[in-house]
């Protein structure tokens, strides 16, 4: 068992648990050129939309194409409602047209292109760079919400910067994100109106969030290690019964 992943961060330790395989970091071919912006935090569901759409409109005004992640479909439609709002032309990936996917995130390079994706979305099509678009910062991530990983953020981030390409990359955070409420449990949500203006302190949310993550991701892979045995104990008796 063997294979190459640039998104294996965080879980060493399940790989070599479940499977006994190792986990090796190779440096990259040539050096990264992606700006990782700092995490932008808000008190305001709106508020946050708001500044995601503003962010999609000054990249595509100088003619950098934008590429907005989410977790759910749901956002998907309600981000592409903004964008029409505002006038912005744009494509939605949200694995509900399979054939036309790859076709649409292939596009997703060009100059001023916004293109509106769920994570599952037109994964496995490269995102080239179109002539001139390198020079503008290439491809702009922008990430809506958390999600459950790290490894599946850096899945999103990873659409930009190929291959030492320049590209840029932002997440956004609500502070009642539903991963967060989910995650964390009442005493944190409870939290949130009386300190709310605290958690918009970068290294406090930083450290929420990887807790939370943590936390889906213990979970997650208790789910996996009970089916794993599962499988192993159906497989003896089906051998025993042989």
């Amino acid at each position: 068992l063997c294979g190459a992943s640039g998104t294996l961060q965080g879980i060493h330790g399940e790989l070599r648990r479940t499977y006994g395989s190792e986990v090796v970091s190779l440096q990259p071919r040539v050096p990264s050129q992606l700006k990782h912006r700092p995490r932008r935090i808000f008190t305001n569901r709106e508020a946050r939309l708001k500044a995601l759409i503003d962010d999609a409109c000054e990249a595509q005004a100088k003619g950098q194409p934008v590429l907005i992640g989410t977790r759910k479909i749901l956002d998907t439609e309600r981000i592409a409602q903004a964008l029409e709002a505002r006038g912005v032309a744009h494509a939605v990936l949200n694995a509900k047209h399979h054939a036309e996917e790859a076709e649409i995130v292939s596009r997703a390079g060009q100059p001023g292109a916004v293109t509106v994706s769920t994570n599952m979305a037109g994964r496995g099509t490269d995102i080239g760079l179109a002539p001139g678009v390198a020079e503008l910062g290439g491809l702009r991530v922008l990430m809506f919400e958390p999600h459950e990983a790290s490894r599946i953020e850096w899945q999103l981030f990873g659409r930009a910067g190929r291959q030492g390409a320049p590209g840029v990359a932002q997440a956004y955070v609500y502070v009642l994100d539903e991963l967060l409420a989910h995650a964390l449990g009442p005493l944190y949500v409870r939290s949130v109106p009386v300190v709310g203006w605290l958690y918009t302190q970068p290294w406090l949310m930083s450290a929420w969030l990887k807790l939370a993550q943590a936390l889906l991701q213990r979970k997650a892979a208790g789910q996996r290690r009970r089916l794993a045995e599962r499988e192993e104990t159906v497989s003896n008796q089906l051998s025993f019964s042989d």
